[in-house]
């Protein structure tokens, strides 16, 4: 760490007056006193704004304390020789700047009046938590902070802040640890808006109006529509299960919906949410799901849900919150500090570190992870979070990492003052337990009710509502080990009319699978979703299908037969209904989630062709009947671990027919409740440890104490086995353009023009929209060599990492499909449009 030096004993003092705490443009701005009082004042106006809400509360009189003296270390002799060179002006006061950090120098002078962890946070305002250091030398009158005098001089400023702004008192040594990023976020936001007025120096502030500043950046009284019931938002009668969520949670209470697949938890959770809402008990709602393409599909979901419970004039849009999701946000042409515009209200919240801040947002859970994560900002998440319904859908679907963090995010959401409502077909006992934050059970305790809701109230335990499920239904099983055979199946159904699904578990496989089948389809129609086309090519293929499985395609299948054939994608991530399911085998939570997929909506039952049944069918690995066999092989069972996988053979050995919703309970408990292995099972099962063991330990160090603050770009809120980049493709020798001024990509009918650093910020903005859409998602060991083919070129339009992280790969393309380095050198890649990125197979090019 660089700290300014000493020049000598003595250290001239400024004025408290002209110790700045800003610019304006070219000239003096605020100076410490005025910044700070304004920083506190727009603390209070946030409040005002919360009245009546959880928020109002968190928003404690330690955020104003906290407000009122973050940047008193900008009142050191080393900021302020920094901020007067900036002007061009060069006050002699007695050190040589080498780095001057106010935000340090704050944790510093504070620690010893106000407590250490208050310090902190004061040293953290911009994001980076760090260590104080030892006190015998870093205080407020160590030499660094100018000794004796600047020490008086600060706290003439700070007596008279507190005095200005009459603050009530406040024992900042006791904050509890739960509180200190609430603290910490509403400080960082307020400081944020207060920063954006632009005041000049000597400029009087009294007048200034901070409700309106805090209104322009977009936060506004929530006035939602009161009294509507289930039928007035959704327009159709309520099921059993929704009419089990007409009642109103408390906040901090955790809700576990379980409910077989498409039977209406997300409009159960958000009728949940409106009652909080309407009663002044939240001030706001994000939806959290697993992937980008679910968080896209809800985030219309949500709005059309806003639309009918908040009156239009005081209309708020939900906001799209994932790690792509600017490419959706309208961004402005202009600076992105300045306020909100009429035909962009949302527009501050447009940025990754305040996208959470938004009063509404979907995205994926991995944002709201970012709120217990050791990275920057962290704090303005946890408050951006707090106090809203926060509703987490396919719970199920993530690993013990991810799991963890999850975890630990449910019980911080608690102290938040947030509803948490859990959605999930496909939960254990033992799971529903940990994300309700309830006491263990004893292991003889018997199978619980399914469907079923627990409400576990912040003070006073759990309780159980079970209820009717829908009609029970039942499901044909059959298990086969011969492809050959099956792709005749799927052929012969197709052929009489059948919608039929295909999943596999890899990528590759889809692929292989698709291809024998598209050699031999006759008049069925094929297709094929997977992640490794271009996003852009993803989202065309998604919206065909969905129009021709989903609950709105009854004429669109009396057409034909289809099979669509895909990866995990598509057991939660899209709508889509079939005839006859075909899947490889899969762990049991997962099989449900495909199962599903199977005679999803009542309504299309009448399109079905005579003679269709509810059957899946699971192709599996024969080996896994006698688990001996399969140990020395466990990797070739990825992306699932085999213990799991053998449970569930094992569970669906004599099983023919599945009765759902009955079955999912005692099925799912079958293959995950803890017993005693012995052999091959126990090997597997002590893998299985290992891997977990080592994962949560990796969640725990993410989580754990604030040192060594990571950026976004750096957070880890899951872990994958296999690490993927990103590839540009381009036609072949970029048709003789330089790749410094166009790109000419085989996706976009148009050439992409790359802009210089001077062009305008909308030129930057629509550059890398179009190269983003572009851009195909694959693993890492399967993709060009960066020095083959260097993404420079890039750099003015997106990020393309560093020697260490290359995230971006570019290749040629040639007319066959083969992809080409640089150099034109062939490369074991194609791109067909049919398949997507595979690797290059004398089978794959023979079928196509």
């Amino acid at each position: 760490m660089k700290i300014p030096i000493l020049k000598k004993s003595a250290t001239a003092l400024l004025p408290p007056e002209q110790c700045l705490a800003k610019t304006c443009g070219m000239q003096k701005g605020c100076n410490v006193y005025t910044h700070l009082v304004l920083c506190a004042l727009t603390v209070r106006a946030l409040r005002d704004v919360f009245r009546g809400t959880p928020r109002e509360n968190l928003i404690s009189v330690a955020a104003e304390w906290l407000a009122a003296l973050h940047d008193i270390g900008k009142a050191t002799p080393g900021f302020q020789q920094k901020i007067y060179a900036a002007l061009g002006e060069f006050p002699d006061l007695g050190v040589q700047v080498a780095r001057a950090d106010h935000a340090e120098y704050s944790g510093w002078i504070l620690r010893e009046r106000y407590g250490e962890s208050f310090a902190a946070l004061a040293a953290a305002h911009h994001g980076i938590a760090r260590k104080l250091g030892n006190p015998q030398f870093y205080n407020d009158s160590a030499a660094v902070c100018g000794g004796e005098g600047w020490s008086a001089l600060r706290k003439q400023i700070r007596e008279e802040v507190i005095a200005a702004l009459k603050l009530e008192p406040c024992d900042t040594t006791s904050l509890p640890a739960w509180q200190a990023p609430l603290v910490l976020g509403a400080v960082v936001l307020a400081d944020w808006i207060c920063s954006g007025l632009e005041l000049p120096w000597g400029a009087p502030f009294d007048a200034i109006d901070l409700s309106e500043a805090v209104a322009a950046a977009g936060f506004a009284p929530l006035r939602v529509t009161p009294d509507l019931d289930f039928e007035a938002i959704f327009e159709f009668q309520p099921n059993p299960l929704q009419q089990v969520c007409r009642r109103k949670p408390v906040p901090g209470e955790i809700v576990i919906i379980e409910s077989e697949m498409g039977s209406g938890k997300t409009e159960a959770a958000l009728y949940m949410a409106y009652q909080m809402l309407a009663a002044g008990q939240a001030d706001g709602i994000y939806f959290a799901l697993p992937t980008q393409l679910t968080s896209e599909k809800i985030h219309a979901r949500l709005n059309q849900f806003l639309s009918r419970i908040i009156p239009a004039e005081k209309h708020h849009g939900a906001l799209l919150i994932h790690g792509d999701a600017w490419l959706e946000w309208n961004l402005r042409t202009t600076d992105p500090e300045d306020c909100t515009t009429p035909e962009n209200p949302d527009s501050w919240f447009q940025t990754r570190k305040r996208a959470l801040l938004a009063p509404f947002g979907a995205g994926t859970i991995d944002q709201a992870l970012l709120a217990v994560l050791n990275i920057k900002h962290n704090a303005v998440r946890a408050f951006g979070l707090s106090g809203k319904v926060v509703i987490i859908d396919e719970c199920h679907s993530y690993d013990h990492y991810t799991g963890f963090l999850l975890k630990k995010l449910i019980r911080e959401l608690r102290h938040y003052q947030c509803t948490v409502i859990v959605l999930s077909a496909t939960l254990t006992g033992e799971a529903r337990r940990e994300f309700a934050l309830l006491e263990p059970q004893q292991p003889a305790q018997p199978l619980l009710p399914y469907p079923l809701v627990t409400w576990s109230h912040p003070s006073n335990g759990g309780e159980l509502t079970p209820f009717s499920g829908a009609d029970a239904r039942t499901v044909k099983v059959a298990f086969t080990e011969n492809l050959a055979e099956t792709l005749q199946l799927a052929l012969e159904k197709a052929a009489r009319g059948e919608q039929v699904l295909w999943i596999e578990n890899t990528v590759s496989m889809a692929q292989q699978v698709f291809l024998m089948l598209n050699s031999c389809a006759g008049d069925c129609e094929i297709g094929l979703i997977h992640s490794r086309f271009p996003r852009c090519r993803r989202s065309e293929n998604e919206n065909k299908w969905v129009g021709l499985l989903g609950k709105n395609g009854e004429k669109k299948r009396l057409e034909r037969g289809r099979i669509l054939v895909g990866s995990q994608i598509l057991e939660q991530s899209l709508d889509i209904d079939s005839d006859t399911l075909i899947t490889r085998l899969a762990p049991m939570d997962m099989l449900f989630q495909r199962i599903g997929r199977l005679w999803r909506h009542r309504k299309l039952d009448f399109s079905r062709p005579t003679g269709a049944e509810r059957r899946a069918v699971i192709l599996k690995d024969p080996r896994l009947d006698q688990p001996e066999q399969i140990l020395p092989d466990c990797d070739a069972l990825l992306p699932y671990e085999a213990y799991p996988l053998c449970r569930t053979c094992e569970a669906l050995k004599d099983k023919h027919l599945l009765t759902l919703p009955d079955d999912i309970r005692p099925m799912l408990e079958a293959v995950y409740r803890r017993r005693t292995e012995s052999g091959a099972l126990r090997a597997m099962q002590e893998r299985l440890e290992r891997k977990i063991e080592t994962l949560e330990r990796q969640a725990r160090i993410a989580a754990g104490p604030v040192m060594d603050v990571r950026d976004d770009d750096h957070a880890t809120t899951r872990i994958n086995d296999l690490p993927t980049v990103q590839i540009l493709l381009l036609e072949k020798n970029n048709r003789g353009k330089p790749l410094t001024d166009v790109l000419y990509s085989p996706f976009d009918g148009a050439p992409i023009t790359l802009p210089s650093p001077s062009a305008s910020k909308s030129s930057h903005v629509e550059a890398a929209r179009r190269i983003m859409r572009t851009l195909i998602t694959v693993p890492e060991h399967h993709a060009p060599r960066y020095d083959g083919f260097t993404a420079e070129f890039l750099a003015s339009a997106i990020w393309i990492g560093n020697d260490s992280l290359r995230p971006i790969r570019v290749a040629y393309l040639d007319s066959d499909g083969r992809l080409l380095d640089r150099a034109a050198n062939p490369l074991p890649f194609r791109y067909h449009e049919k398949i997507g990125y595979t690797y290059d197979t004398p089978q794959q090019k023979e079928w196509l």
